[in-house]
């Protein structure tokens, strides 16, 4: 009669008898998906539509806030003008700018905080006038 702990045993093990410990089993899993991930990206660096896209999206047009341009159709038009071109350029300046700014307002924040306050002096009892 089987119990319930045989059951578990069974459904979890691929293979009923199996001597090799969780740990190696997870390990060789994971070289496994190791090399199937290489031999992927072997595959696609050899394929130049891959490597195009590749390279427009390392050259900022994510960036730049612009969706990502996906494939179009035989019949479509150019996808990018020279304007657009520029435009994604400016935009992409624009960004490096703020971020910029924004890096300065923080280091600024930041030493007015570390900077001690001066303690407020009690004024000098003003003299009496004589009367």
């Amino acid at each position: 009669m089987a119990t319930r702990e045989n059951l578990w045993t069974c459904v979890a093990d691929e293979k009923p008898d199996n001597d090799v410990p969780l740990i190696e089993r997870w390990l060789a899993e994971q070289q496994q998906w190791q090399r199937t991930f290489l031999t992927y990206l072997d595959s696609m660096v050899k394929n130049d539509e891959f490597l195009v896209h590749l390279g427009n999206a390392m050259r900022g047009s994510l960036l730049a806030g612009k969706a990502y341009p996906t494939p179009q159709g035989s019949g479509a038009a150019a996808p990018e003008t020279p304007a657009e071109d520029k435009l994604d350029q400016i935009l992409f300046a624009v960004r490096q700018l703020e971020g910029q700014v924004q890096d300065l307002r923080m280091t600024l924040d930041e030493l007015r905080a570390a900077q001690p306050r001066p303690r407020p002096k009690k004024a000098a009892p003003k003299p009496k006038a004589p009367q």
